[in-house]
């Protein structure tokens, strides 16, 4: 070590990341450098069109052009990574941000909280401190919300919060609304409420048509402080130990592979990349580090394990020739949050109406938009995939099985969610709007076994993925960290992003992920939750 090692290095500069860069640094003695495999944009000005502004692009780009540059498997923002779903599909293409900003550069804008008991059964589980009443002063903290003014909202966060107003809905989003209502569902016109379901628009970090990502709410104002070294282009192969103490790593940039040392290492990496860096590095199953050829550094057989996502039913629907279609359109504004028939988890499924549905692949020929996907989204799933190493090259993506839908109560809950959405359809609202159906055909729908089959053979993920590195306490031997993030066995090494997420989340990750950046931000530094209120 020597006076020029940084206090703490964070690996992976996504929504985690770019949070704990910019609170630790609030503290001038405290030197931190942050390292990112992807590319780095130091301004708004500079982010490409598809990182900017999310749907509502000004240019109105040739679409394939756009999400082959965001999401595409050539792109430079992306790890281009794939995916088991189910045994009856084949690997599909996983897009992950690979950019300054992670993940949340590239996702859909949704800025939605899980429900109250997701983050009880939490801390029942073993995780003190992350029940409801303590992690909700901070995702006020994180947010600015532009909408409503409650105890349970922020007003002045460096994420800015909005839902798009009625007039401004697209005929589809407002149709879906209205038929929701017709079909016997309340209204909701805030999804972030404690006790939010039914039907109304979603809360979105998309506002002035930039897409706020942590790297734009929390990093820009701390790029100045000459105590924060950001490093870009730079993968990290392993994580070094001088025995069970994390001192540094092994780093790639410009071609060059280098040591760097510093006294602690938070790794930000993600659901997929963080699991595969810590079996390269010696922690993990030892079976599985091993037939790798990896010294274990600690033992930890829950590393990879519990991989949950939202599995997904896609339709597809045919609008009337009047109802405008565009690339600017905001692509998903609307929801229905609700519980399955029998189930006994509350608001355990979401239904969305997203634009634009196409007539092919992205990036192939006659690409153009014909009308909209109606999705059912099981936020209760109760299967679990893995992520395990293909190589100890840290260049060897992963082997990742979501088992999507392995468990029957996800499938069963899906199955039941096609049929409301029949339902929903077949309401007046959508009279003048769905010109036919085209998936599923009507041999798809004609028995509860022919649904399964169709759904096995169809289903997609939701991109939001959470668990491969669950916290949890010493008794379960799956856990791999504790509730403030430290990886177990190990010293100077935490685990601070959605792989972290111990449970099941309804919701899309990205709000939870920077609540527990804050919350574990603020333990690294000493503070505790008396320094957050909930007042307005």
């Amino acid at each position: 070590m020597t006076s020029e090692n940084p206090d703490v290095m964070v690996i992976g500069a996504g929504a985690s990341g770019c949070i704990l860069a910019s609170r630790l640094t609030e503290d001038p003695n405290r030197r931190v450098l942050l390292l990112e495999a992807g590319p780095d944009f130091a301004d708004v000005s500079a982010l490409p069109e598809a990182l900017r502004h999310a749907y509502d692009n000004p240019k109105d780009p040739d679409p394939r052009d756009l999400w082959a540059e965001a999401f595409g498997p050539t792109t430079a923002f992306g790890w281009n990574l794939t995916a088991t779903t189910t045994p009856a599909m084949d690997p599909v293409y996983l897009p992950r941000g690979r950019v300054v900003g992670g993940s949340a550069a590239v996702n859909c804008v949704v800025f939605l909280r899980g429900k109250r008991d997701d983050y009880d059964d939490w801390e029942a589980a073993g995780n003190p401190g992350w029940r409801y009443e303590d992690v909700l002063p901070y995702f006020c903290r994180s947010e600015r919300d532009l909408d409503f003014v409650a105890d349970y909202h922020g007003t002045d966060g460096p994420i800015p919060v909005q839902r798009v107003a009625r007039p401004s809905w697209h005929p589809v989003h407002a149709a879906f609304h209205d038929a929701c209502l017709g079909t016997g569902f309340s209204a909701c016109s805030d999804h972030n409420a404690p006790l939010a379901t039914g039907v109304g628009p979603l809360p979105q970090n998309h506002v002035d048509a930039i897409r706020w990502s942590t790297a734009v709410g929390y990093l820009l104002g701390a790029r100045s402080r000459a105590n924060l070294t950001i490093e870009a282009n730079s993968l990290v192969h392993r994580i070094l130990f001088d025995g069970d103490r994390a001192v540094g790593v092994e780093v790639e940039r410009e071609g060059r592979v280098t040591k760097r040392y510093a006294d602690e290492i938070l790794v930000c990496g993600g659901v997929f990349a963080t699991p595969h860096l810590l079996m390269r590095s010696g922690l993990g199953a030892a079976i599985q580090l091993r037939e790798h050829g990896i010294d274990v550094v600690a033992d930890l057989p829950g590393i990879g394990e519990n991989l949950r996502d939202h599995p997904t039913g896609p339709m597809v629907f045919r609008t009337k020739p009047n109802i405008p279609l565009s690339w600017r359109s905001v692509r998903m504004n609307t929801a229905l949050c609700y519980t399955a028939k029998g189930s006994s988890l509350s608001n355990d499924m979401v239904m969305k109406p997203c634009l634009n549905a196409v007539d092919g692949d992205f990036g192939m020929p006659g690409l153009r938009p014909i009308g909209f996907y109606l999705v059912n989204q099981v936020l209760g799933a109760r299967s679990t995939g893995t992520v395990k190493l293909a190589s100890a090259d840290p260049r060897a993506q992963p082997v990742i099985d979501l088992a999507l839908l392995s468990h029957p109560d996800d499938l069963a809950r899906m199955r039941q969610g096609i049929r409301l959405a029949l339902e929903v359809v077949h309401q007046p609202e959508f009279r003048e709007i769905v010109d036919e159906r085209i998936f599923p055909i009507d041999d798809d729908l004609a028995s509860d076994d022919a649904i399964d089959r169709c759904l096995l053979r169809n289903c997609d993920l939701s991109h939001h993925s959470t668990g491969t590195c669950k916290m949890g306490p010493e008794r379960d031997e799956m856990a791999v960290v504790d509730a403030t993030g430290r990886v177990r066995g190990t010293q100077a090494l935490r685990v601070v992003d959605a792989s972290i997420i111990p449970g099941m989340l309804r919701a899309n990750p990205t709000a939870t992920v920077v609540m527990l950046a804050e919350k574990i931000a603020d333990a690294i530094l000493g503070h505790g939750p008396s320094r957050v209120s909930t007042s307005r």
